[in-house]
């Protein structure tokens, strides 16, 4: 196959692989509200609107916008660090938590399932994400 016929079909099978529900709660878990809750499970003790807006690569004002309506659902609580009255902290509520699970639970299932439709090539198709993804790619010529 030449390398542009292989392009045009590379194209249409990511839109298709896109459609899959799995890659959809992957999508939503990496921006937004489900990214702030994310983020917010995995640093809890160093959680601020600067550094949840670094880590989206978005503006503080979307990313304000996004914890108030979060602190609106109840799934996130925001506070003044006691040691420094400059610096607000935010943290998960117990049912920003129970949300976090979910979205989790909802993904590893949708794995799960993508993984099984590929039966024996599960294993190939990670070998091949993995080399499609590797920071250190071979250089030419090895």
């Amino acid at each position: 196959m030449e390398h542009n016929r292989l392009a045009s079909a590379f194209l249409d099978s990511l839109d298709a692989l896109f459609d899959l529900d799995v890659v959809s709660e992957l999508h939503n878990l990496s921006q937004g509200e489900s990214f702030i809750l994310n983020y917010l499970s995995r640093h809890p003790e160093s959680a601020t609107p600067g550094s949840i807006s670094g880590a989206m690569k978005t503006s503080t004002a979307r990313t304000a916008a996004a914890l108030r309506s979060l602190e609106a659902k109840g799934c996130i609580l925001r506070s003044i660090d006691k040691n420094d009255r400059r610096r607000v902290l935010v943290e998960l509520t117990a049912f920003g938590s129970k949300k976090v699970e979910e979205l989790r639970k909802n993904l590893y299932d949708g794995a799960v399932y993508a993984l099984n439709a590929l039966g024996d090539d599960a294993e190939e198709f990670i070998r091949l994400i993995d080399k499609l993804t590797d920071p250190t790619p071979a250089k030419k010529g090895e």
